[in-house]
């Protein structure tokens, strides 16, 4: 049983607090787990790994900070956090497509594959060069910028927790985004149940998430949807 824990990261010592409730006395052994959600839109297969971010505004893949997972059907994910972890600082998640790594796409249309148009709602094969990243558990086009900001903000000398913080809120305040990029669910807005059980706030979100890419994609149709994303 793991704690989905949307903070932004600087996702603290709660971390280590987070176990097994259930029942008769003492409860279960403290877990080091981390869930979230990787949408643009929901991410099927990609791989998701967990790094630190260096003093240097870097970020250190030399050493992981998890056994990389890979996302659900759903989107989903649930990553162990290792002893290199220390309690208190940020965590940088990244996504990335490996072989059979698939998107639904969330837009009018996600380009093409083999010349037949990808249109709203199809699911194909990202590009193995795509990646998108976030500082807190869930991952969309939004966190990604936010997470770019985050490292500018390191370099520039502040600490990485509260460069996550304070880029998080950056990106939701330029946006209007109500609760903040960290509090609202990832919505399949491809899927009428979801969308029809989904709050408000929640779908503000992620149809701005959407809606920044359609953006893009519309003042560039020559780009495929992985290069939108880089772009944005």
């Amino acid at each position: 049983r793991f704690c989905k824990l949307f903070l932004p990261i600087a996702i603290s010592s709660v971390l280590a607090a987070c176990g097994g409730g259930g029942g008769g006395g003492g409860g279960a052994a403290p877990s080091n787990n981390v869930g979230g959600t990787a949408s643009k839109g929901i991410i099927i297969g990609g791989t998701v790994n967990a790094y630190a971010i260096a003093a240097d505004g870097s970020v250190d893949r030399t050493t992981p900070l998890a056994t990389p997972v890979v996302t659900a059907e759903d989107g989903t994910y649930s990553l162990t956090l290792n002893s290199s972890y220390v309690s208190g600082t940020a965590i940088f998640i990244e996504i990335s497509a490996e072989d059979g790594a698939t998107m639904r796409c969330d837009v009018t249309q996600c380009g093409a594959v083999d010349g037949t148009p990808v249109l709203f709602g199809d699911t194909y094969p990202l590009a193995s060069t795509f990646t998108m990243a976030a500082t807190l558990p869930k991952v969309t086009p939004l966190t990604d910028i936010a997470s770019k900001l985050t490292l500018q903000k390191v370099v520039s000398g502040a600490r990485p927790s509260d460069a996550a913080l304070a880029s998080n809120a950056q990106i939701a305040n330029r946006l209007g985004i109500t609760g903040g990029l960290i509090n609202q669910a990832i919505v399949d807005i491809t899927n009428a149940n979801a969308v029809n059980g989904a709050t408000k706030d929640a779908l503000d979100y992620n149809l701005k998430a959407a809606a920044a890419i359609a953006a893009i994609l519309k003042d560039d149709p020559s780009l495929s949807l992985e290069d939108a994303v880089a772009s944005l």
